[in-house]
Order: C-alpha cells, then sequence, then structure tokens
C-alpha cells in the first residue's frame, strides 16, 4: 500500500509538473511547486528524524537456565523539537527464543519524547544468545519518505540446563556413589577424626596433635578416616537417530537438565566423575570438585544430538563394569535392542537412566526414569 501510495504522489508530481511547463499556467506553476516543496520537506525531516533516534536497553539476566523467563528491556528516544509522527521498531531476537508479544511495534514520539518497551522472553533452550538488537525506521507524516535505523550493540545471555536437587529420589550417592571406606591406606578424609592415640616412628609429623600433646607431655598422633575414591562414568547419548522415533528437543533440555543435576549431586558427594558426550566430537569433561561444576555446565550448555554414531557403538568402547568399585551410568532416551543386548548381562553393573515410556524390563540393568525423578515432562509454555 505504501509503494502504491508513494508511486501515485510521483506520478502526480511528475504530471504537474510537466503541465506546467507546457501550459505555462500560474496555478498549476504553485501546485507543483507545492508537490515539491512536500516532498523535500519530507525527506530533510526523516533526515533530521535519522540522526535524533537513540535506543538504551539491558537484560534482567545475563545468566539464566532453561525454562527461565528473561525480561528485556528498550527504552527509545525522540532527542529532536520535531515530533515524529510514524516509527516502525523491531526488535531482533533469536527465533529461538519464544517471546511474548509482538517484535514489531508502532510508535509515535513527541517532542524530545521517550518510549518504553518490555518483552518477555521464555528460554527454553540452551545455548549462547546475543540480545538487544533493534533497527527503527522513521517516516514522514504522508508516508514519502523512509529512513531506517539499526542498533546491534549486542548483549550475550547464556542459558545453561536448568539444575535440580535430585538426592534421595534418583538414586543413593553413599550406596552406589561417593566415597567407599578401605582397610587399606589410601586417601585420608582430613574432615573426619576417627582417633586419637600414641605416637609411633614413621607417623606424619602434620598428623601430629600439638596441643594436646603439650597438655599429656607426650606425642600423640590424629587418625583419620581412610578412603578410596571411586570414579564414575557418565555417558551422555546425543545420536541424530532418536529424533526419527519421535525425541523432542523439549525431551532432550530434559535429559541435559538431568545430566547436570545428576554431575552435581555426585560432585557434592565428593566423587570424581568423568562425562564423555556423545556429541560428534566425544566432549570430556573431568573433574573430581564441585568448584569445577561450572566446566561441566558450558560443555552441557554446547550440547546438541547431532552425533551419526549410535549410542551402542558409541558405548562400546567402555569396559562395562563388575564391581561396586566401578560406576558406569548412560543417559539416554530409548534403550534399544542393540544397546541392551550390550549391556543387559550377567555380572556387568550398569545404571541406565532413560525415559519412561519405551523403555522394557531388564533383569541386570539398574534402569530409573528421567521424567519420573524431575517429575515434569516438559518446560511450562
Amino acid at each position: 500500500m505504501t509503494k502504491l501510495y508513494k508511486l501515485a504522489f510521483h506520478i502526480l508530481l511528475s504530471g504537474v509538473s510537466v503541465i506546467a511547463i507546457l501550459s505555462g499556467a500560474k496555478t498549476i506553476y504553485y501546485f507543483a511547486l507545492v508537490l515539491i516543496t512536500v516532498r523535500v520537506g519530507a525527506y530533510l525531516m526523516v533526515k533530521h528524524h535519522q540522526k535524533n533516534i537513540f535506543v538504551l536497553y539491558y537484560t534482567s539476566e545475563k545468566n539464566i537456565e532453561t525454562g527461565d523467563r528473561l525480561e528485556v528491556e528498550y527504552k527509545v528516544s525522540n532527542t529532536s523539537m520535531i515530533p515524529i509522527a510514524h516509527s516502525l521498531i523491531e526488535f531482533k531476537l533469536d527465533n529461538k527464543m519464544n517471546v511474548t508479544g509482538k517484535l514489531k511495534e508502532m510508535a509515535f514520539f513527541g517532542s524530545q519524547a521517550q518510549v518504553n518497551f518490555t518483552k518477555h522472553i521464555l528460554c527454553k533452550r540452551r545455548g549462547y544468545y546475543k540480545v538487544g538488537q533493534v533497527s527503527v525506521s522513521v517516516f514522514d507524516p504522508l508516508l514519502l519518505e523512509q529512513r531506517s535505523v539499526f542498533f546491534d550493540k549486542e548483549i550475550d545471555v547464556v542459558v545453561h540446563p536448568r539444575v535440580v536437587s535430585i538426592n534421595g529420589t534418583a538414586f543413593h550417592p553413599k550406596d552406589l556413589y561417593g566415597t567407599l571406606k578401605s582397610n587399606r591406606k589410601t586417601l585420608e578424609d582430613r574432615t573426619n577424626l576417627v582417633n586419637i592415640r600414641p605416637y609411633t616412628q614413621g607417623d606424619q609429623m602434620k598428623n601430629i596433635h600439638w596441643k594436646l600433646s603439650a597438655k599429656k607431655d607426650t606425642l600423640l598422633t590424629k587418625e583419620f578416616e581412610q578412603t578410596v575414591s571411586s570414579k564414575l562414568v557418565l555417558l551422555v547419548d546425543g545420536s541424530v537417530g532418536h529424533f526419527e522415533n519421535g525425541y523432542s528437543y523439549d525431551q532432550e533440555e530434559l535429559l541435559v537438565s538431568f545430566a547436570a543435576s545428576l554431575v552435581k549431586a555426585i560432585l557434592d558427594e565428593g566423587m570424581q566423575i568423568r562425562m564423555v558426550l556423545n556429541d560428534g566430537e566425544q566432549t570430556q569433561v573431568e573433574t573430581a570438585s564441585k568448584n569445577d561444576f561450572s566446566k561441566v555446565l558450558e560443555s552441557l550448555t554446547q550440547f546438541q544430538s547431532v552425533s551419526e554414531v549410535p549410542f551402542d557403538v558409541f558405548t562400546s568402547q567402555f569396559k562395562l563394569p563388575t564391581s561396586e568399585d566401578e560406576n558406569l551410568v548412560m543417559l539416554t532416551p530409548f534403550v534399544t535392542p542393540q544397546l541392551r543386548a550390550q549391556i543387559d548381562r550377567p555380572g556387568a553393573t550398569t545404571m541406565v537412566f532413560t525415559f519412561s515410556g519405551n523403555t522394557a524390563p531388564m533383569r541386570y540393568i539398574k534402569a530409573q526414569y528421567i521424567d519420573q525423578i524431575l517429575g515434569v515432562t516438559a518446560y511450562e509454555s
């Protein structure tokens, strides 16, 4: 409509100008002069407005979790004394972001006026996003001229997988995971003092209880609980083929959220863990400290189910554990017949976390259901 309107105006301007030149009529000249003045005035007005539009914007958070809502505040200002009769504001956001409200807004700006806009975004997908790009198009009152101004000072927003508490509901860390008591001298848990005895030759000087030794006038040694660190290997399925069998991106978010929650619970128990992702690159993260959990979050934030390698082929390179001192945990959407044949055998102790929809009973596999543990089926829409 606007293009046809502008075309009609320019045809009228050209026609009147030609008639005025050919006829020499004073009235037609005046009419042509008015039309030319209007057209030049529209150009100068819009060019002026283009230099006097400014946008400020900020976000409520820069690091959030999946399922959280993000607010982006925009302040669009006209610093000129001349009002802007017509403007179109377009907010640029990633297609993966679920926005409440329109991304295009029409606005009128008075003299030195400011208009505020708020966009509510439901972040259902993990990832690294840029928000804040804005395009403002200004028009003259007759919609004859248009100029656009782009503001691309982007704000980085990180959406991590949601971490929830699963202690006591999904597993019992001190039974299957955690530290194992040992009769042989391995690692000392210096937070757990179990005995004080007389000093014997060969005891470490750092274990001498100096204050009590001074009171008793004899050397006494502190004894701590001996532990052996048990390493757990966590395999996360990122096979792209699952999407052909009904696997959804909401379920992928749920699986990744569970992976992050499981690793957090294990690290809180003071256990070493190695997480290996079937993401096409076999990304690995190994840590024994909950202070390093950020590395796990970073890897899971970037994780995508794009691997062409079936999960049973991926897991075949890992040795199946045969005792409680060894722990292998698998996270997969579905237990395929090939995977089941590989791990469902006597003597192997493997924990599998999967979705409850398509998993048959297994004799030797300790199966748990992700959606039942977390108590949700998908993030709110």
